[in-house]
């Protein structure tokens, strides 16, 4: 019979587990959420989990000359069609594919012959060895990538797959880890190997490496992850060359693009933009208010008000909280919204309702719950 305190153990670790886990896949269950929603849900936080899917307009496709109704779609086919038709996401992922496995391939094909000789070979001067490799995991990344650029540089590797893979094929951290790994491995398997007519390298192969699964599955998870997540070295080595780009490299180089493309369509912005900067200022500085106010700054926390009201002169009437509840009430009678799966439907008839800066929309968010829960 199980006693209280092991079934309260056991509870309490697996409370733990599912806590941890619903931390680590929360944001990737917001990315794939707002991949399929629409900006203006995202902003609101409304539309559940695939939000309302109704009809949008890309607005770059308007600016490229095509007609507004061929432009029109619904979010989820917008936000996938636009990525992988304005960015080679195929072939950045693809890249990063071949370059982490093939960083990984060769580090262990150096990690295990270099391991086992610091661990189960005698020679003069392994201790010095292994102390040259403790010391190699103190140097940071960044204080090598200079020399590693100029040498690759004038040998003519930059821009290139071997200027992303060479640099990385000897790891001091998988010698390390491998190493105090077979230092767990027992003198006896070796020698019944030695006398079976093994050679050493055929040991390393044959008999090391099946026992190491474990701790190479580890050093796995730590090469692969680090490279896939590399910005800082395709950064160096690769100027401009897309084909060559890993997916962080890659995401970037996109999303400057698009930004040069945004501020080269810049338009002169109309009220609705005016009232969301004046918004953003006000917010800024309450938020400024709040930390001068806890830190005893009263004088600071004074001029940030006196601007913050400077701003508010600029912005419209705003509808109190029974007004906003009767435009609400209308809304909802107007989509004929029975539950919470019709917030989105709401939203969208209170923005064309609503004049623009006239209510802050955190608020009427929280209204239309309430009516409609």
């Amino acid at each position: 019979m199980v006693s209280r305190a092991t079934w309260l153990g056991e509870f309490l670790k697996h409370s733990v587990l599912i806590a941890g886990a619903i931390v680590v896949l929360l944001p990737f269950y917001l990315m794939l959420s707002y991949s399929l929603k629409s900006p203006s849900e995202i902003e609101t936080n409304t539309g559940g989990f695939v939000g309302a899917q109704q009809i949008m307009t890309d607005s770059r496709c308007v600016k490229a000359g095509n007609a507004e109704e061929n432009c029109q779609m619904r979010p989820i086919v917008y936000n996938y069609t636009a990525a992988f038709k304005e960015a080679p996401l195929v072939r950045y992922m693809l890249n990063g594919v071949f370059v982490t496995v093939s960083i990984f391939i060769i580090q262990v094909i150096v990690a295990l012959p270099c391991a086992y000789a610091l661990s189960k070979l005698k020679f003069w001067g392994r201790d010095v060895v292994f102390g040259l490799v403790i010391f190699c995991l103190l140097i940071p990344v960044h204080a090598i990538a200079l020399p590693l650029y100029i040498m690759l540089a004038k040998v003519g590797l930059t821009n290139s797959y071997a200027a992303l893979i060479i640099p990385w094929t000897i790891s001091v951290f998988g010698i390390f880890l491998m190493r105090q790994f077979f230092m767990t491995v027992p003198d006896d398997l070796i020698d019944a190997a030695r006398m079976d007519g093994m050679s050493e390298f055929s040991i390393v192969w044959q008999v090391m490496l099946p026992t190491a699964i474990p701790a190479l599955l580890a050093f796995g998870i730590f090469s692969v992850v680090a490279h896939w997540n590399d910005y800082y070295w395709p950064r160096v080595v690769i100027t401009g060359n897309k084909d060559l780009m890993t997916p962080p490299l890659g995401l970037r180089m996109f999303k400057s693009e698009v930004q040069k493309f945004e501020i080269g369509n810049r338009e002169t912005i109309d009220d609705a933009k005016a009232l969301q900067i004046i918004n953003k200022m006000i917010k800024q500085r309450k938020d400024s208010i709040a930390q001068f106010t806890s830190g005893g700054r009263a004088d600071l926390a004074e001029k940030e008000q006196s601007e913050v009201e400077v701003l508010s002169k600029y912005k419209p009437t705003q509808l109190d909280e029974s007004e906003i509840t009767t435009k609400v009430t209308a809304a909802i009678a107007e989509a004929e919204a029975a539950s919470m799966q019709d917030i989105g439907k709401v939203m969208g008839i209170l923005k064309t309702s609503i004049a623009a800066g006239t209510a802050d929309m955190g608020v009427v968010s929280k209204i239309v719950k309430e009516q409609l829960s």
